[in-house]
């Protein structure tokens, strides 16, 4: 399939809401069958939430093919998740006054910056992790920056990846401060 067929697909399954497989020549299981949610379509990829990992990653384009038939690639399962519980996590990410996602989107370009510096980012429902890569281009396994909202801290955003947790009353003073660091 074609990469502007591919695109299309991609955008429609976004517009619609649905979840759809593709296999991920790249990541952690190069070659999977990764059950994705899109949620925001860029030049070089897609960035989606992950079902398996419950992550939002960035699906680069040239490393995605569309499946033709079922069982075409291994599955991608590092935690195997019903679609009941798909769902209420989705519902979840909508609804939770806590989610970084929307300020995450509009400091978007800045995190994709960070892909030149060889620097990954995994977005969670609650937190951000930065990981470095290896020059193969994979991840390292271990974040070496990362964002979590902890309810029962004051302030409750905390960067964890210094000697001593930083910790921020808003997500978006603390995403800014994230990458402040990433680029030290």
């Amino acid at each position: 399939m074609e990469l502007e067929q591919i695109k299309e697909k991609l955008q429609e399954a976004m517009y619609s809401g649905e979840i759809i497989s593709v296999i991920y020549h790249g990541g952690s299981y190069p070659g999977a069958e990764r059950m994705i949610f899109p949620v925001r379509i860029d030049n070089r990829g897609i960035w989606a939430q992950c079902i398996a990992s419950d992550r939002v990653k960035r699906f680069l384009f040239e490393k995605i093919e569309l499946p033709e038939n079922a069982n075409q690639a291994p599955a991608y399962s590092p935690g195997k998740k019903s679609d009941t519980t798909i769902k209420a996590e989705q519902k979840h990410l909508e609804n939770n006054s806590n989610n970084l996602f929307p300020v995450f989107m509009t400091l978007l370009e800045q995190f994709e910056d960070l892909e030149k510096k060889h620097i990954q980012t995994s977005l969670h429902i609650n937190g951000v992790e930065l990981h470095q890569c290896f020059q193969n281009g994979k991840p390292q396994a271990t974040p070496f920056f990362f964002l979590e909202y902890e309810e029962s801290k004051q302030p409750p955003w905390v960067i964890y990846g210094l000697s001593k947790p930083i910790q921020h009353e808003s997500p978006e003073v603390a995403l800014l401060d994230l990458l402040r660091l990433a680029n030290i």
